[in-house]
């Protein structure tokens, strides 16, 4: 799991910092998945790499600074918001903006982020969805000082040299819009002082074009799934002590009966050692009403029981289970003595000096924590997804709180391995519940997103290296 302790220790200063990083008004994180122009057709949403230090604004020396390769696939990559890139010897981030006027304001981007605002500049990416292919269309633009732009990687357009931003100041030879997704591109080069951008499509009447959202992604989207139906338990389970504990010496068990809806099967079940060494397999006999698995316990251990259909598999399949995935299968679990399991592999001899290292390296990276409003119909709860800067990579997450003043219980989860989006719902309930609460993903990924192109083998990556783990 990619989540490492470090990245924890980050975790919990979030906490300390509800009142995240306030953008300047008119730049604010996105909140929902696409966005229309605005009434005049400019495009108000964008992807902002951190600035680049560069100078010249002539056309030579502007095209010579916009054609250097300053990082990998910089003319066709469509990064995500938080993605980061290696110039020379910095780590510049990706931003993703949505802007209330017109021009995005590059100069209040770049001091919000404590960044240079003179002689640099800036890459701006955006995608935009059309319905149908439109011909006839040019990109009108304005920028201070000198662009250079890009409509599905080839340049139809560039204005040089120190000036103001002026709607419509420059506007490309005309091309098509295909169906579909279409990636904008600009650079932006400023000498000194404020610094900006705007643009938006003429349509073949040289009309704003407004029949498009913007997504800032060129993937396409899987639609939402439909809620799924509750799974139907078939059996119920009642341990022999509610808290699942057991000591040495005590027998371990539970009473199984049937669920609220009739067994449709017979049953089979195994016990296994820390669901590794099989000690105990037997058959459910409910025909009493009730039966029970139970195994004596010597030594400390985790105890994991598996249950499941005992028979011929039909063609649809078997249903039910709690295991949450509708395949028939139950478990349950105890713990003996567990405060007295012994680690599985010894303890190496410099283990407090090599965290002790990690922490105060951490503790050296500024946080930079962020938060972005996420909508959610659970009354009273004020939802954000957060991300923060820790050693080496990101925490991403979900943070909840109740919207009344006072005092909140924190509570962190932490998640278990495995890719996947996190729920959103589940995190604002808990704030209803009065917490404040931390969901935090294992990966350096949107929580919202449910697979963040982690690689299928990521258990396996860095299993032998444990600076990279």
């Amino acid at each position: 799991m990619k989540l490492n302790r470090t990245r924890i220790a980050a975790v919990w200063a979030v906490a300390a910092v509800a009142t995240a990083q306030v953008a300047p008004v008119t730049l604010t994180p996105p909140v929902s998945p696409e966005k229309t122009p605005n009434a005049e057709g400019f495009i108000q949403r964008w992807l902002l790499l951190e600035p680049i230090e560069t100078t010249g604004l002539t056309e030579s020396a502007v095209q010579a600074a916009v054609k250097k390769e300053y990082f990998p696939n910089q003319f066709t990559v469509v990064p995500r918001d938080g993605d980061r890139v290696t110039v020379g010897a910095s780590q510049l981030a990706w931003h993703a903006v949505d802007t209330s006027n017109y021009n995005v304001n590059l100069y209040h981007f770049a001091h919000a982020l404590k960044k240079p605002t003179s002689n640099v500049l800036f890459w701006a990416v955006t995608v935009i969805n059309v319905p149908r292919e439109i011909p006839g269309v040019r990109l009108a633009i304005g920028s201070n000082a000198a662009s250079v732009w890009w409509v599905n990687g080839q340049e139809v357009i560039g204005i040089y040299g120190d000036r103001q931003t002026v709607i419509d100041d420059g506007v490309s030879k005309r091309f098509t819009l295909k169906a579909g997704a279409n990636i904008v591109r600009a650079a932006i080069v400023n000498g000194g002082g404020a610094t900006d951008f705007c643009a938006r499509f003429l349509d073949a009447g040289d009309k704003p074009l407004k029949e498009f959202t913007v997504r800032l992604s060129n993937r396409t989207e899987p639609a939402a799934a439909a809620p799924r139906p509750a799974i139907e338990q078939q059996l119920t389970f009642t341990p022999f002590h509610s808290s699942g504990i057991y000591d040495v010496g005590e027998t371990a068990g539970w009473t199984i009966t049937p669920g609220p809806v009739k067994p449709a099967y017979n049953f089979k079940w195994v016990i296994r050692r820390n669901n590794a060494v099989v000690l105990k397999a037997g058959k459910l006999d409910l025909s009493s009403g009730k039966d029970t698995i139970e195994i004596p316990v010597n030594e400390p251990e985790m105890i994991y029981v598996a249950v499941e259909p005992d028979g011929t598999k039909t063609e649809a399949g078997y249903t039910g289970g709690n295991t949450g995935r509708n395949n028939g299968l139950y478990a349950v679990g105890a713990a003996v003595a567990p405060a007295k399991i012994a680690l599985s592999t010894p303890r190496p001899a410099d283990f407090d000096a090599f965290w002790e290292g990690k922490l105060a390296a951490q503790a050296k990276v500024p946080i930079h924590s962020v938060l972005t409003p996420v909508q959610t119909d659970v009354p009273g709860v004020e939802l954000n997804m957060f991300v923060l800067d820790a050693l080496g990579s990101k925490a991403h997450g979900y943070l909840a709180r109740p919207t009344r003043d006072g005092k909140f219980p924190a509570l962190i989860q932490l998640q278990y391995a495995g890719v996947y989006a996190l729920n959103p719902r589940a995190a604002a309930q808990r704030a209803a519940e009065g917490w404040l609460f931390l969901n935090v993903d294992s990966h350096d990924k949107l929580p919202s997103d449910p697979s963040g192109n982690i690689p299928r083998n990521y258990q396996a990556i860095g299993n032998t290296d444990r600076e990279n783990r």
